[in-house]
């Protein structure tokens, strides 16, 4: 579990340094609009067009309205005033400072829009996983009635695909290209499916 936990964290952070440090603002603002196609096909033109208004309306509130938007692309603004380094190499440092402070804010939008779209598929995963388990459960149960065996290696092979699944969310949401709008779906799907295989193959005498 703690490789698992390493590979898992070098992915995130490999996603936030590929964000900050190589990803073009338009780029970025070209796979936001790739992911709203992805996103009409699955989810339908009106409950997509819900999800971009309640990412705008959360985007304004927390950083618009309070300026911290607006403050974060000036931020150097005044030392080109009392500097007058309008030209050179000064110049060539604050815009690639101000791409990059564009690149992070739509990375910050797209999270936020992202968490959205993953919250419009919460409530189908409770009944889901609560299936699984039970499913899990009976299957185990018409194995200790029936003499029947319980693997070990689906067992832990399961724990193991499980605990990588827990980090899926965070992997998801940081993710600097676009992704279909099936993901999510999918990945409570597979989680259910081990979840079932996990509850079934419990390691116990029977």
């Amino acid at each position: 579990m703690f490789r698992t936990t390493i590979v898992i964290s070098a992915i995130i952070f490999a996603e936030l340094f590929i964000s900050a440090f190589f990803i073009s603002d338009k780029w970025y603002a070209d796979q936001l609009t790739y992911e709203h196609m992805s996103m009409k096909h699955l989810l339908g033109e009106n409950l997509t067009y819900d999800v971009y208004k309640e990412t705008k309306h959360v985007f304004t509130v927390f950083f618009v309205d309070t300026g911290v938007r607006e403050s974060s692309l000036r931020l150097l603004d005044n030392y080109v005033h009392y500097t007058h380094s309008n030209e050179g190499f000064i110049h060539s440092i604050i815009e690639w400072y101000k791409t990059r402070i564009n690149v992070i804010w739509f990375y910050i939008y797209q999270v936020i829009e992202r968490s959205l779209v993953l919250a419009l598929w919460l409530p189908y995963a409770i009944p889901l996983f609560l299936a699984a388990i039970v499913d899990g459960m009976v299957r185990r149960k018409i194995k200790k009635h029936s003499y029947g065996y319980t693997s070990p290696v689906i067992y832990h092979t399961s724990t193991r695909v499980m605990f990588i699944l827990a980090f899926f969310p965070l992997i998801y949401l940081l993710v600097p290209t676009a992704l279909p709008a099936i993901v999510s779906p999918v990945w409570l799907l597979v989680m259910a499916f081990f979840l079932q295989n996990l509850f079934s193959n419990i390691q116990k005498h029977i």
